[in-house]
């Protein structure tokens, strides 16, 4: 299980207490997308007996088959067949999360998102580096909770407005801490509200070396025209 099998065929006279624990165990570190197919042999004549207590145990954890011997080979097959279509598909599910972390972890600005309680779902390396803490500090805690502080901010306002109108927000503010002009885009859904942060700061710097030699070109230009005045 632990090297990602594609289900699990197991005979009922192995399920005693302890390796049911066990199974019960490992199936509940299973990843998100992964609901491992468990095809169970019970004894002759044993099904109604044992179904229940197997469901009871493995039910809401897994997702459970059960078989009553004798079993015909064909019906056997069909039932493994069934149970690796079903895996294959999680598979696929498993690709396509891998991918889309894979476009996310590769975004240049700092990544975060959040659900509509606030509590952070996901968050990228430049997050990590921006927020000051670990991935492991933030995921599923209520952003409000962990920065108290940012509720005397203008953008605690400013987001509670995007998220309950679901409108998309761009803003650009300066971070003392940091001491780095930050620009803020914000995307909200109805599952809650992505938000892009990028540096600007050196963007910032050249917009205002450029309004400054541009007042300094006006003022010669008007010193020149003073002086040929004159």
């Amino acid at each position: 299980m632990r090297a990602g099998c594609a289900a699990v065929l197991v005979a009922e006279e192995a399920l005693h207490t302890d390796c049911v624990n066990l199974l019960v165990q490992e199936l509940h570190t299973q990843p998100s997308w992964s609901d491992l197919p468990i095809l169970i042999l019970t004894g002759n004549g044993e099904a109604t007996r044992y179904r229940q207590r197997y469901l009871d145990l493995l039910g809401p954890v897994g997702n459970v088959s059960i078989m009553e011997r004798p079993v015909r080979p064909t019906t056997l097959v069909n039932s493994c067949k069934v149970a690796l279509r079903s895996r294959l598909r999680q598979y696929q599910v498993r690709d396509l999360l891998e991918e889309r972390q894979a476009v996310v972890a590769s975004i240049s600005d700092a990544f975060v998102t959040f659900d509509s309680a606030w509590r952070c779902t996901f968050l990228n390396e430049k997050g990590e580096v921006l927020a000051g803490r670990k991935k492991e500090e933030l995921i599923g805690r209520c952003i409000w909770e962990v920065f108290p502080e940012a509720r005397e901010l203008p953008i605690y306002e400013a987001v509670q407005r995007a998220m309950v109108q679901q409108q998309n927000l761009d803003f650009e503010q300066y971070h003392a801490t940091l001491n780095r002009w930050l620009e803020v885009r914000i995307y909200p859904s109805s599952r809650g509200i992505s938000v892009f942060i990028s540096d600007v700061t050196e963007r910032r710097h050249a917009q205002n070396e450029l309004r400054e030699s541009k007042a300094r070109l006006e003022f010669a230009s008007t010193l020149r025209r003073w002086a040929t005045g004159i």
